[in-house]
């Protein structure tokens, strides 16, 4: 009996001592659960302070993108493009075979000293046309807006003769993946218009409102956004409905042609980076 008590006796001790040593540990393992929490907190504040600093960086990408593409734009505000202009003289030819040009089909005078260079833009033989730099823009929106003289006009090779404004590659780009984007009245694409003013801006017509495009993030905003009375449910807006409102547009876009009767401007100055570069045709 008395060995049995010792026994027991040992036991306790030994259990006790376990015990013991498991707090132990239990405390070790606090300790190290509560130091990795301070690693982790500190970590969390490391990546909140990396988070802010590149919202920031982007913000300032975001905008020196923008400048960027306004002033490659601006770069070209004397510029024009001329399709349909005979792509077999010699470069000391082409400032008074532009001004002959100008005056058998614009019935403008080119005066000298209003053009300052003027070369072809692509291999010979390959239907390449004409990038001319004016002196001043006066004499570039003179050419400009004696353009509609040449509706249905071609040359004397046959083909359909054009003038445009340049644009830089970033904006042709734009311009050519909005052009997709435009309605035909039944269709449920989200623009109803596009077009390019002589400064090279682009604009749009969604909705009842007119766009500048600044970037493809400005084509893909949802329609029902600017619908008046519908903002920020464009997920909740039935499809039938919203075609009914793009016919409808498209219609008065039809009954109007002139873009002063457009209504207010929406202006969106975001710029994202675009596809390769995509020529005019």
């Amino acid at each position: 009996m008395e060995t049995l008590l010792t026994k027991l006796e040992e036991l306790k001790t030994e259990n006790a001592t376990n015990f013991t040593k498991l707090n132990e540990k239990i405390d070790d393992m606090k300790s190290d659960m509560k130091k990795m929490g301070d690693v982790l907190c500190g970590h969390e504040e490391k990546l909140k302070f990396q988070d802010e600093l590149i919202k920031n960086l982007q913000e300032k990408i975001e905008s020196l993108e923008a400048r960027q593409f306004h002033s490659e734009q601006y770069s070209r505000k004397n510029c024009l493009r001329v399709w349909g202009f005979p792509d077999n003289y010699d470069q000391r030819e082409l400032p008074a075979k532009f001004a002959d040009f100008a005056q058998e089909y614009l019935h403008v005078k080119i005066m000298p000293g209003e053009i300052d260079n003027i070369h072809y833009l692509g291999a010979k033989g390959s239907r390449r046309h004409i990038i001319v730099k004016f002196s001043t823009f006066l004499a570039k929106r003179k050419v400009y807006e004696a353009r509609k003289a040449l509706k249905g006009k071609k040359n004397g090779a046959g083909s359909f003769i054009s003038v445009r404004p340049d644009l830089s590659p970033a904006s042709r780009a734009l311009f050519h993946h909005a052009k997709q984007l435009v309605s035909n009245g039944t269709d449920n694409k989200p623009l109803s218009a596009v077009w390019v003013t002589i400064e090279g801006r682009i604009w749009a017509t969604r909705g009842d409102r007119r766009v500048l495009l600044t970037s493809r993030q400005d084509l893909e905003q949802g329609v029902a956004a600017d619908i008046p009375g519908e903002q920020g449910v464009a997920t909740d807006i039935p499809g039938e409905f919203v075609s009914q409102q793009r016919r409808k547009f498209f219609a008065k876009r039809q009954a109007s042609q002139s873009p002063e009767l457009q209504p207010e401007v929406k202006k969106t100055n975001v710029f994202e980076p675009l596809a390769q570069e995509v020529d005019c045709p």
